[in-house]
């Protein structure tokens, strides 16, 4: 199987886009970095292909709004990646299988047809979960 990885570069590091990259999981967040209900759900979906693929690594991406200070973001958006990235070490994947980043509110998720403000703002609240093969991480730079 082929996957081909789209990063982009940003004031905030590596960002890993939804767009053509690997199946995202996201796990949504209250405000600060409080996961919300459902979301250990999410995070059993990126276990369970990370313990089926041992040759996968977990890149990991959180993301706020963009309204705010723009470091304050950031420190929150890299707590929501350490969220998942701490629950993921915890149920056993070794940490040289997970990479955690944050991305602050340079990535906004798509809005969706008719959705409101505040269900869009909601969205922001997230950290993205994709699981990518090992070998791939030196074109990223991280391998």
């Amino acid at each position: 199987m082929l996957v081909t990885v789209f990063i982009a570069l940003s004031a905030a590091g590596l960002v890993w886009p939804r767009a053509d990259g690997p199946e995202v999981v996201v796990v949504d967040f209250d405000v600060g970095a409080r996961p919300a209900d459902g979301s250990d759900a999410m995070i059993a979906v990126a276990l369970n292909s990370l313990l089926d693929h041992p040759t996968t690594v977990a890149l990991i991406t959180g993301h706020t709004g963009a309204d705010g200070d723009a470091q304050a973001n950031l420190a929150l958006s890299r707590s929501r990646a350490d969220v998942v990235a701490t629950a993921l070490a915890d149920a056993g994947v070794p940490a040289d299988r997970i990479i955690s980043r944050g991305a602050g509110g340079a990535a906004p998720p798509d809005p969706r047809e008719g959705e409101s403000a505040a269900s869009l703002s909601k969205r922001t609240r997230r950290a993205e979960v994709r699981i990518v093969e090992r070998r791939l991480l030196g074109a990223l730079g991280d391998g």
